[in-house]
């Protein structure tokens, strides 16, 4: 797969719940929630990386990519419109058997929300990374 249909596999995934997650024409906005973040558009910086054999997953709005990064970082960024961080519901996962640095990072309007870092392989013989921005209830 060339890194340009990858890329384009990958952001398909991630925007796919956009439009989902924003009201139907016509209706009433949603009522602000003082306990969320200010409201959008939000810029979203998805990045994932790792050793040769390091497989990512992206998940959103229950569409799953699976990517083989073979050594290549992973960068992605979007604009998301929705005022409300907690729907969007992005999962970013990373696997490598290879001992290195094995790493997920999701950053919101330039602040990180989440990032993990994993070295080795654990007892299952994998180094797994997870990073999500979850849908809140």
């Amino acid at each position: 797969m060339t890194r340009l249909t990858l890329l384009i596999a990958v952001a398909a995934a991630v925007v796919f719940g956009c439009a989902s997650s924003q009201a139907p024409p016509g209706s009433p906005p949603p009522a602000p929630d003082p306990a969320v973040a200010a409201a959008g558009p939000h810029t979203i910086h998805v990045t994932a990386s790792g050793p040769y054999d390091t497989v990512m997953r992206v998940a959103r709005a229950g569409t799953q990519t699976q990517v083989e990064l073979q050594g290549e970082p992973f960068e992605y960024e979007f604009t998301e419109e929705s005022d409300r961080l907690g729907e969007l519901g992005i999962a970013v996962y990373a696997r490598s058997a290879t001992p290195g640095v094995v790493h997920c990072a999701i950053t919101v309007d330039g602040e990180v929300v989440a990032e993990q870092s994993v070295r080795r392989p654990g007892a299952d013989g994998f180094a797994t990374v997870g990073c999500t921005i979850p849908i809140s209830a």
